[in-house]
């Protein structure tokens, strides 16, 4: 591992942004443990794809530590050179798993936080909805939802939409609910038709009288 250390870079980029010492260890030993799991090479080989992974990173990346995803990159592409494709392909895998994982850790919740941030009104979502008032009910819904509006943008939405919505580029209403939780009728198809055109739901024709026309809306 000498001559590796003495050809790499001095430093890399954390996901966090901070630099850290360069550590070919650690690519050894992921690319001898994915080998090993796949059945395709053992240490001999570990040495040798670390060895290039190591020569690649050197020379592109003269001016600036890579990061973290750059030297996963350079490792893949070494692994698909190097024919190992049924290892290529576990470790691809691999990175796209624990890249999920991060994404949801960085999502969850602080319950403490959430609750305080109701109780003192610096949750924006306290008067977000009309319906709903600042009580134990609308705590317990404001912290649910915070939950289920997570859901949505990390796994039924886009990464790019999840990312706008965050950074504030656009606004994705009633995150917080699984579906649609209402409804508006225009009052001129509530007076001349009624309530209708909901599968499975009860109907109602056109109000003949105002009283059942106010008691359709309420």
């Amino acid at each position: 591992m000498g001559s590796v250390v003495s050809m790499a870079p001095r430093e890399v980029v954390k996901r966090d942004g901070q630099r850290a010492a360069f550590d070919a260890g650690k690519i050894r030993s992921a690319l001898l443990r994915a080998g090993q799991a796949s059945g395709e090479f053992g240490e001999a080989e570990a040495d040798l794809l670390t060895a290039q992974v190591a020569k690649v990173l050197i020379h592109s990346f003269r001016n600036a530590p890579p990061d973290i995803e750059r030297i996963q990159d350079v490792v893949e592409q070494s692994l698909i050179a190097a024919n190992h494709l049924a290892t290529a392909r576990a470790y691809i895998v691999y990175r796209e798993t624990h890249k999920k994982l991060r994404q949801d850790r960085k999502t969850v919740v602080d319950v403490e936080s959430s609750i305080n941030e109701y109780l003192s009104r610096q949750d924006w979502r306290v008067n977000a909805n009309a319906n709903q008032g600042y009580s134990l009910g609308g705590l317990i819904l404001n912290v649910s939802g915070k939950v289920v509006a997570n859901y949505w943008l990390n796994h039924v939405y886009s990464p790019e939409l999840g990312e706008a919505h965050r950074d504030g580029s656009l606004h994705v209403h009633d995150l917080d609910m699984l579906a649609g939780y209402c409804a508006g009728w225009s009052l001129r198809t509530l007076l001349h038709e009624g309530l209708n055109g909901v599968p499975g739901k009860v109907e109602a024709g056109p109000p003949k009288h105002m009283s059942s026309a106010v008691g359709q809306i309420v």
